[in-house]
């Protein structure tokens, strides 16, 4: 609950969370976990709104170098590794499913990487 706003929640995985905020003006409001009747089941905490930039600024220094594209595929292998026990724990798939099947996606990843 965002203030006196109740918002649907997602439960991604234990202790993770995932909400939209509703809108709400520049400002501090209390924030906590309720169970659809509007009183508290957790700690309040303190959440801040804040306004949009006006304006962005691309930073194209040449101090930060782009990403490699080995970088990229490396990262790309981490979240899959991160989504690969949901994906798991929906489909019942075995690891080795998983593992085949994310073997064949990588060369599809480093193949756009690389274009």
């Amino acid at each position: 609950m965002f203030g006196d706003t109740e918002v649907p929640v997602e439960i991604i995985q234990d202790g993770v969370l995932c909400c939209y905020t509703p809108p709400s003006l520049q400002g501090k409001v209390t924030l906590c976990i309720t169970s659809g009747n509007r009183e508290s089941c957790s700690e309040i905490r303190e959440f801040e709104y804040r306004d949009k930039p006006t304006s962005f600024i691309h930073n194209n220094s040449p101090g930060k170098k782009s990403r490699t594209s080995e970088e990229l595929l490396l990262l790309v292998r981490f979240v899959q590794m991160l989504l690969l026990d949901q994906v798991k724990q929906k489909e019942g798939k075995t690891s080795i499913d998983l593992l085949t099947g994310s073997m064949a996606s990588e060369d599809s990843w480093a193949q756009i990487i690389e274009a």
